[in-house]
């Protein structure tokens, strides 16, 4: 038996809305546009939805700069040189866009301190004196953060950070998975999917994924829609939050079982020493997977090869620089 991942993990392209800023159309405020290595690379393994609030509710490009000022306790979105009060424009805009993605969307990539896009760390001004007086999301952001409150969503900036980049792409790739299965209309699809899961979920959330295996188990014979909405749900929450190391060294221990007996002894001390390293955040998930799938191939472990865990996205976005910084 010879494993090769490319042919065994299959990673349809997520739906992710973009800020249209980045690296798709010069449409910043200044008429700019904003080149980024990350979304550079990971462009041919997206379908990216390009979205820009500002531009789309007819401010144009270039234009004036926007902001959030509070007035009274309520946030308003103004364009100060102009005295333009935009911000029933954009609500307006923002619910049509909503209604727009429905449940076709997988995840979001927007423009970091963006008044629109930011989703967080935006600076609301005082009306009173002009001075930034607190931050929030950008209107546009905040209206997606209430429709999609579990979708994975990332500013630019952020995704230069492997580990965070590495957990984005795990989420928006598997969800992207699951909603493929939709059309099939058959529950034992999902408990296939579930089965090829088990360690990823696991090592986001056991409980997540021990309750979603008995949704998937359907004992009570429910129809396939009820059952992938139920299980769709209590993924997009499984994904939210970045897995615990302790979660996922305890994995790897349990992986490291299969080839204890088949290892030397330098063999098992580098592989120790390697876990260490991922306890201390020197190394990444990716770098342990890769050893493992070295073993399974070369053991010819095939309950592991069909893992996910070992393969969440395209092995070409691996080898995407590090910045360090969260």
């Amino acid at each position: 038996m010879v494993l090769q991942a490319s042919k065994i993990f299959s990673h349809p392209k997520p739906n992710i809305v973009l800020s249209k800023c980045l690296g798709i159309s010069a449409c910043r405020y200044n008429g700019h546009i904003i080149l980024d290595k990350v979304i550079d690379q990971i462009y041919p393994f997206m379908n990216f939805v390009p979205v820009c609030p500002e531009e789309e509710i007819g401010l144009g490009t270039p234009r004036d700069p926007i902001r959030l000022v509070d007035n009274s306790g309520k946030t308003e979105l103004v364009q100060p040189k102009s005295g333009k009060v935009l911000t029933n424009k954009m609500v307006k805009y923002s619910k049509a866009k909503i209604v727009e993605y429905g449940n076709s969307i997988d995840g979001f990539i927007l423009k970091d301190r963006s008044p629109s896009c930011g989703i967080s760390n935006v600076k609301i001004y005082s009306s009173k004196h002009g001075m930034a007086i607190k931050r929030s999301p950008g209107m546009f952001a905040e209206k997606l953060k209430i429709a999609y409150p579990d979708l994975p969503m990332e500013n630019e900036g952020r995704l230069s950070n492997k580990a965070i980049r590495e957990h984005f792409l795990t989420s928006i790739f598997t969800i992207a998975r699951f909603r493929e299965i939709e059309s099939s209309n058959k529950i034992k699809v999902i408990q296939l999917f579930h089965q090829k899961h088990k360690y990823l979920l696991m090592g986001y959330n056991q409980v997540f994924m021990k309750q979603m295996g008995k949704i998937a188990a359907n004992s009570e014979k429910k129809g396939f829609n009820t059952i992938y909405n139920e299980y769709i749900e209590l993924l997009y929450k499984s994904l939210k939050r970045m897995p615990r190391n302790s979660s996922i060294i305890n994995i790897y221990l349990h992986n490291f079982g299969y080839f204890k007996n088949k290892l030397n002894s330098s063999e098992k001390v580098m592989f120790l020493e390697l876990l260490e390293k991922y306890r201390n955040k020197i190394v990444t998930q990716s770098t342990i997977n890769h050893l493992l799938w070295a073993w399974i191939v070369r053991y010819e472990v095939e309950y592991l090869s069909n893992q996910y865990f070992f393969q969440p996205f395209p092995e070409e976005l691996i080898s995407l620089p590090d910045s360090g910084k969260n």
